[in-house]
């Protein structure tokens, strides 16, 4: 079996994994894949090990999952400072009605 088609499966949904069992527990999730990356990252060697095509195939990967996270993180983020900043624009209105 094509090493990549059993790697990169785990390699994608380790870290939703380890955030369902660690919230299961009771535990911090966000701290469980923060740790599970760490240990991922430590282990980085083993991937020399194996073809190229995978290292090449793991990395891209990431890569695009990466930015396409960070564009949602920055999007969630600019949208809820805008909103945040309507609601205390509105809440200064109320509570100081001489402000302009």
């Amino acid at each position: 079996m094509n090493a990549v088609a059993v790697d990169l499966p785990i390699n994608v949904m380790t870290p939703f994994l380890v955030y369902m069992v660690a919230e299961e527990l009771g535990l911090s999730g966000i701290l469980a894949v923060v740790a599970a990356g760490l240990v991922h990252g430590m282990q980085m060697r083993r991937l020399q090990l194996t073809s190229t095509q995978t290292q090449v195939v793991t990395r891209s990967t990431w890569t695009i999952l990466t930015s396409l996270l960070n564009g949602f993180v920055s999007s969630y983020w600019a949208l809820s400072c805008h909103r945040f900043g309507k609601i205390s624009r509105v809440a200064t209105r109320l509570t100081c009605p001489n402000s302009s």
